[in-house]
């Protein structure tokens, strides 16, 4: 990271920049489905293409107008963990998802399809 609070991301040789895993943090009250998701991708071993799914970040600007919007795509769950905070009774849950493709939408993005 630069001192600017830009990260790049570094490509091999020849070939496209490699997207690293994607953190997500969430209220364990309410991801049910995240959870769900987890047992049957990972637990029950029914990962794949098929139950692989779609994301999309927007970037916003400190005046709350969109930048730019990353769609990802091919997304699967990698791991699920529970993480205690130093409140009483509140714990949050770190999903560590992979995304197999990235598209930028938005003003000044920059297409990467063929």
């Amino acid at each position: 990271m630069d001192g600017k609070g830009v990260h790049s991301v570094a490509s091999t040789a020849g070939g496209p920049p490699a997207i690293p895993n994607l953190f997500v943090t969430l209220d364990a009250r309410t991801s049910p489905g995240w959870i769900a998701w987890y047992e049957d991708f990972v637990l029950k071993g029914n990962g794949g293409a098929a139950r692989e799914k779609s994301l999309a970040l927007e970037l916003r600007g400190a005046n709350g107008v969109s930048m730019i919007t990353l769609k990802g795509h091919g997304v699967g769950i990698v791991s699920l963990r529970a993480r205690e905070l130093n409140q009483p009774r509140r714990v949050t849950l770190l999903a560590e998802l992979y995304v197999t493709r990235l598209e930028m939408v938005g003003p000044g993005a920059v297409s990467t399809s063929p």
